[in-house]
């Protein structure tokens, strides 16, 4: 969990314990995006965070990595 965690950009849980609630965000993000069953042409998501964004936005509204348009 901490290796797949890590390779989306977050960690489960600190070492002090306490979760991150980025990381459930994420999570459910991706949750999201499995049970739907086709992609809207007018949105993307941030590879960085998950975020949903409109495909003319150049910066994700969350975490503001660059968008890159996929032709």
């Amino acid at each position: 969990m901490k290796k797949w965690a890590l390779e989306i950009g977050t960690t489960p849980m600190k070492l002090v314990r306490n979760v991150d609630n980025d990381f459930y965000e994420i999570l459910n993000n991706i949750r999201e995006l499995l049970i739907q069953p086709q992609l809207d042409s007018s949105k993307t998501y941030c590879p960085n965070c998950g975020k949903e964004n409109k495909i003319s936005d150049n910066f994700c509204k969350k975490c503001g990595r660059k968008l890159e348009i996929l032709h």
